[in-house]
């Protein structure tokens, strides 16, 4: 995904542009140099996922099962198709 965000393979930060990063593992965040307020950041950041709790790992399929099923697709079988419960979709 960092590649179709990023794809000349530099990230940079959506906030100043810089590209002096750290990535902090622990967080699954990157961090920026910048003098700015929001030095962490996400590769959701600026999408329509950015303040979703649920990662992308469950996101982009559910995205997949709804662009590709020609009637529709229940809340319940999302659930069970991506193992969330029946109130998260």
């Amino acid at each position: 995904m960092v590649f179709l965000r990023w794809p000349d393979g530099e990230v940079k930060c959506p906030y100043c542009g810089a590209t002096k990063l750290t990535w902090l593992a622990k967080a699954n965040v990157y961090r920026c140099y910048g003098d700015h307020k929001k030095q962490k950041f996400s590769l959701k950041v600026g999408t329509i996922f950015e303040d979703s709790p649920i990662g992308l790992d469950k996101w982009l399929p559910a995205v997949w099962l709804l662009v590709n099923s020609k009637n529709g697709i229940s809340s319940y079988e999302l659930h069970r198709a991506l193992g969330v419960t029946q109130k998260t979709p």
